[in-house]
């Protein structure tokens, strides 16, 4: 639900840029990202446990590394969303991109503009990547609510 409340929301942003991460916390709002490989897992376990026994650190910094690290134990935003994309919309493309690349451009995008102030593309490329995402984020949340039997001309309404 909370995906479709900012995929709504995005509508009524006036500036490009707030459209373009209203969008794409839309599509994060529905990443559940997988863990990751046991042997992954213990790799970073093992990490925790040297950070937590690390007397010269602060208490600050061991628990800030600690829920770094924590997070290490999932896969990533960028893979998790490949993922959906690819799941959702396998034969859809974006920009001239299979929907997992795109997908991946646009989680560039949205780190550049969210970290330095700059998507690092042309305004009217950004403007193009900003429209497709829109139709993908449209096509993510048609066909996620098709599996819930929503929009299936068969289902019971």
């Amino acid at each position: 639900m909370l995906a479709l409340h900012l995929f709504g929301a995005s509508g009524f942003e006036i500036s490009i840029r707030s459209r373009f991460l209203s969008l794409m916390l839309s599509i994060e709002s529905m990443l559940e990202p997988a863990k990751r490989s046991t042997s992954a897992i213990e790799i970073v376990e093992n990490t925790i446990a040297i950070v937590k026994s690390r007397n010269d650190l602060s208490c600050q910094e061991r628990d800030s590394l600690q829920g770094s690290l924590n997070w290490l134990k999932n896969e990533s935003i960028s893979l998790t969303g490949k993922k959906l994309a690819h799941s959702l919309l396998p034969d859809n493309t974006y920009c001239e991109m299979p929907c997992e690349k795109f997908f991946k451009h646009c989680y560039q995008v949205r780190s550049n503009l969210v970290h330095t102030g700059s998507p690092k593309i042309d305004e009217d490329q950004f403007g193009k990547v900003a429209a497709n995402l829109e139709v993908f984020v449209s096509d993510m949340l048609t066909a996620k609510f098709k599996d819930y039997g929503y929009g299936d001309k068969d289902a019971n309404r």
